[in-house]
C-alpha cells in the first residue's frame, strides 16, 4: 500500500473567494544603492530602497550610527538622547581605539552595490582603522567589517575588535540557543523569545559558532523588524546594554587579540544588520536575498536527496556493501551517495564505531577497496548518483601525523596537550591548526589529490575537536588561535571553491556546532544533528534553525524510527530541509521511495522558499502543542506548502493561517496528491485559515497552495 500518495484528504478549507481587498504599499526603489554625503563631508547616508544607514564623526572624531531606517514604513531604528538625558552606555571598546581620528572618506560602486569607506588614523602610534560599509541592490542589509593596519614602525597589542555597535529602539529579543546550550534545560536550536529590560543581556559561543548560541539575533519593536548576524564560525559575543535612551547593542568575534605587526593588518569578520517590517514575514526572510545573492553569489542552494552509509555500517564497509548501497540508493530515487568515514587506511581497528583510527590518511583501504574509490565513483555515476566522500581535514592522529612527517609545529595545542580533554597519557589526535600557512596549503593539496584521484563531486567536511590553540610558533599570537583557525578554515575551503566550482562541500561539526552565516557562505548543505531521529527532534532542529538559515541548507536523515509504523511522518518531517536517507533497507522502503518522489515534485513546487513557523516550535522533549505548522513560500513561483504533523493525540483539528501570500491572488488548495480541496484568495486563506484533521493513516500532511491567477475584481496590486 502506498501510504504516501493515496491518504484521506483531511484538509478543510475555511476561506471563500470573496471579499478581496487590496493592499497598497509605497513605491520603492529597490534596485538602486546609493551613497550620500552630507555635512561637509562628515555624515553620510548608504542604502536602497529597503535600508538606509546614517553614520557619522562624533565630537570624538569617531564613527557613530546616527539612523538606521526602513524607507516602506519611515520607521528608524537608531534612538537618539533626549535634550538633558544622558546617553546610552556604550559597551567598553577597545582602548586601541581611543586615539584614531577621522581623516578621510572614499565611496566606490561595484556590481550590485555600493560601499563607503571610513579612514581614521593614529599618526602617533601608526594606526589605521578602515570602517567598510556596503549596500546591495535589492536587499535591506547593510553589511559591516573594519581593518585596523599598522603602518608604523613597532607592534602594536590590539583586543578583540567589535563590528557593528549602534543604539536601537527597546523591543523583544529573539535568539537561537546552539548545539549544546548553556541552559541545560533548554534543547538544542530552540527559539528563545525575551523583552529587552533593565538588565544587560550577553549572548555568545565560546568555541564553535553555534557551539553554545547561533551567532544571528533578531531585535522586534512593535511592527519593525531588525535582524543582526555576523558571519564567523569561531568565538563571539552579542552584548545588549539597556539605558535611557535605548539599547546599546555589539556584536563581533572574540578571542581576537593579537600584536599587530609592523606592516600587518587585522581585518574583523562581516557582521550584518537587516530592517524590515514584520507583515507575516519570517526574520529569515528579511536576509534571504542577501544569502542568495550576496553570501551565495547567486549560486542557488541544491537540496539534493543524499544517502549516507554511516547509521548502517559504521566504518565496517567495502567495495562489495557500497556497491549493493548504490544500486539501492538509485532504486529510491537519491541523487547522491556518500561513503561516510571508514574508508581509508586504519580505520575501524577498534571496532565498528572507531572512524579515529588512521585519521589523516587519505588512502582507501585496499583491502576494503581493492577497485578504489575511482572506480566506485563510476560505479554511482553510471546510475546517475552524485558521489561523495568523507573527511575531517582538521584533525589528524599522531600516529598519522610523524609517518607522514607533520612538523610538530602545525598541530594545535592547549595548556601543553593536543587533547585538553584528555590526559597526558592518553593523546592520540590532534587539530592541525590552520593559523600555519604551510598547514593550509598542505591541506590543499592533498585535498586536491584527493578529489582528482577520486573524481568526488560531493565532500562531506566533518569536524569533531575543538583547541583553542595557545602556542605561538605557527601563525598567531597566545590568545588569538581560534581566529586565525577560523580564517585559515576559509582560505582553505574558498581555493577548494576556486578549483572546484562544481565540488558540493556539507558542513559537518560534530552534529551542528558550526552553523552560521560565514560557513554558508563556503558549503552547500549543514548536518543539524548526529541524532537524526525520532521525527519530532527533527522538526523541532529544523523550526529552530530555519528562523536564521535556510530549510533547504538542512540536511537530516530518514530512518527506521521505534513506535508507531508512520513512514509518511518519517519522510514529511524531513522535507522542510534537505531529505536524507540513513537506512536504505528499513521495512517503509517501498513508502520511503514514494515520499522521496514527492520531496522532488515540491523541490521543484517551491523555488528558494522562504520559511515560516505557523505554531510554536515543537519540544522533542515535552511536547505541549497539538499540532506543528511549517510553511514554505516562494516569491517566485508564488507558491507555498504547508506540512502539518499532530504533535498530541486526542486533540484531532486545528487550525493555522498562513502568512505572506498575495492577497488578490486566486489560489488552489491540494492534497500533496493532487486533489484539489478548493479555491480562495490570498487574503482569505490568511484571516479565515485552513483546517486539518487527522488523517487515518498517518499524523503528518501536506497540503499545496497553487497560485492560478488573480481574484475576479483584482486591482493587480502586489
Amino acid at each position: 500500500m502506498r501510504l504516501l500518495a493515496g491518504m484521506t484528504v483531511a484538509v478543510i478549507l475555511l476561506a471563500t473567494a470573496d471579499g478581496v481587498q487590496a493592499q497598497t504599499a509605497p513605491p520603492v526603489s529597490e534596485n538602486r544603492a546609493f551613497v550620500e554625503t552630507r555635512s561637509g563631508d562628515r555624515s553620510w547616508v548608504i542604502g536602497n530602497g529597503l535600508v538606509a544607514l546614517t553614520v557619522g564623526i562624533d565630537r570624538l572624531g569617531q564613527m557613530e550610527v546616527t539612523g538606521l531606517t526602513n524607507p516602506a514604513s519611515g520607521h528608524d531604528w537608531v534612538r537618539q538622547a533626549a535634550a538633558g538625558v544622558k546617553p546610552a552606555p556604550r559597551v567598553p571598546q577597545t582602548s586601541i581605539l581611543a586615539g584614531l581620528r577621522y581623516t578621510r572618506s572614499t565611496t566606490a560602486s561595484f556590481d550590485g552595490g555600493v560601499r563607503l569607506d571610513l579612514v581614521f588614523d593614529d599618526e602617533a602610534r601608526g594606526l589605521r582603522l578602515t570602517r567598510q560599509l556596503r549596500v546591495y541592490a535589492g536587499v535591506p542589509v547593510v553589511e559591516s567589517s573594519s581593518v585596523l593596519e599598522d603602518v608604523g614602525a613597532r607592534a602594536v597589542d590590539v583586543p578583540a575588535l567589535e563590528t557593528w555597535s549602534m543604539t536601537a529602539s527597546p523591543g523583544t529579543l529573539t535568539w537561537i540557543a546552539g548545539f549544546t546550550p548553556r541552559d541545560a534545560a533548554r534543547e538544542p536550536f530552540s527559539v528563545v523569545r525575551e523583552e529587552i529590560g533593565g538588565v544587560p543581556i550577553t549572548i555568545e559561543s565560546s568555541g564553535r559558532s553555534s557551539g553554545e548560541a547561533l551567532p544571528w539575533f533578531c531585535l522586534e519593536s512593535g511592527a519593525e523588524r531588525l535582524v543582526g548576524g555576523l558571519l564567523w564560525s569561531g568565538p563571539w559575543t552579542l552584548q545588549l546594554t539597556p539605558g535611557a535612551s535605548g539599547v546599546q547593542l555589539s556584536v563581533g568575534a572574540s578571542r581576537m587579540a593579537t600584536a599587530l605587526e609592523p606592516g600587518s593588518r587585522l581585518e574583523t569578520p562581516r557582521g550584518i544588520i537587516g530592517v524590515a517590517s514584520t507583515d507575516g514575514r519570517s526574520a529569515a526572510d528579511t536576509i534571504r536575498q542577501y544569502v542568495e545573492l550576496v553570501l551565495r553569489g547567486g549560486q542557488a542552494l541544491r537540496p539534493l536527496v543524499t544517502y549516507n552509509t554511516w547509521f548502517v555500517y559504521g566504518a565496517d564497509i567495502d567495495e562489495a556493501a557500497m556497491r549493493t548501497e548504490i544500486d539501492r540508493a538509485a532504486r529510491v530515487g537519491a541523487e547522491v551517495f556518500v561513503v561516510d568515514a571508514g574508508w581509508y587506511l586504519g580505520a575501524g581497528a577498534g571496532g565498528r564505531w572507531d572512524f579515529a583510527s588512521g585519521l589523516g590518511n587519505l588512502t582507501a583501504d585496499p583491502e576494503k577497496f581493492p577497485s578504489g574509490l575511482r572506480a566506485l565513483a563510476d560505479y554511482a555515476h553510471a546510475r546517475r548518483l552524485l558521489f561523495g566522500i568523507w573527511v575531517e581535514p582538521e584533525r589528524i592522529s599522531l600516529e598519522v601525523s610523524a609517518r607522514l612527517g607533520i612538523p610538530a609545529s602545525w598541530l594545535a595545542t592547549e595548556a601543553g596537550r593536543y587533547d585538553p580533554g584528555q590526559p597526558a597519557s592518553n593523546q592520540t589526535h590532534a587539530q592541525v591548526c590552520l593559523g600555519a600557512q604551510a598547514a593550509r596549503d598542505w591541506l590543499v593539496g592533498r585535498l586536491s589529490e584527493l578529489l582528482d584521484k577520486t573524481q568526488a563531486d560531493y565532500l562531506k567536511w566533518d569536524n569533531n575537536i575543538w583547541v583553542t590553540c595557545t602556542r605561538t610558533d605557527h601563525g598567531h599570537g597566545a590568545a588569538n588561535g581560534p581566529f586565525v583557525h577560523v580564517q585559515g578554515l576559509y582560505d582553505v575551503l574558498s581555493r577548494l571553491r576556486a578549483r572546484y566550482p562544481n565540488l558540493l562541500i556539507e558542513n559537518c561539526s560534530g552534529g551542528g556546532n558550526r552553523l552560521d552565516l560565514g560557513m554558508l557562505a563556503y558549503t552547500d548543505v549543514a548536518w543539524m544533528d548526529d541524532r537524526t531521529s525520532p521525527s519530532i527532534r527533527v522538526r523541532h532542529n529544523l523550526e529552530g534553525l530555519s528562523a536564521a538559515l535556510p530549510a533547504s541548507y538542512l540536511l537530516s536523515f530518514v530512518m527506521g524510527e521505534d513506535g508507531e509504523f508512520d513512514p509518511a511522518l518519517w519522510v514529511r518531517s524531513r522535507m522542510p530541509g534537505v531529505l536524507g536517507l540513513g537506512d536504505g533497507s528499513t521495512a517503509a522502503l517501498e513508502e520511503v521511495t514514494a515520499g522521496i518522489s514527492d520531496y522532488k515534485k515540491l523541490r521543484d513546487f517551491l523555488l528558494s522558499p522562504a520559511t515560516y513557523l505557523l505554531t510554536p516550535q515543537v519540544s522533542g522533549l515535552t511536547p505541549s502543542a497539538a499540532w506543528d505548522v511549517l510553511e514554505q513560500h516562494s516569491a517566485e513561483s508564488g507558491n507555498a506548502v504547508l506540512y502539518a504533523f499532530q504533535t498530541l493525540a486526542g486533540i484531532d483539528h486545528a487550525i493555522v493561517y498562513p502568512v505572506g501570500l498575495v492577497s488578490d491572488a486566486l489560489y488552489d488548495v491540494e492534497s500533496l496528491d493532487g486533489q484539489i480541496v478548493g479555491h480562495a484568495t490570498g487574503e482569505d486563506l490568511m484571516v479565515l485559515g485552513i483546517g486539518f484533521s487527522r488523517a487515518p493513516e498517518s499524523g503528518a500532511q501536506v497540503v499545496l497552495l497553487r497560485r492560478v491567477g488573480e481574484a475576479p475584481g483584482a486591482s493587480g496590486v502586489k
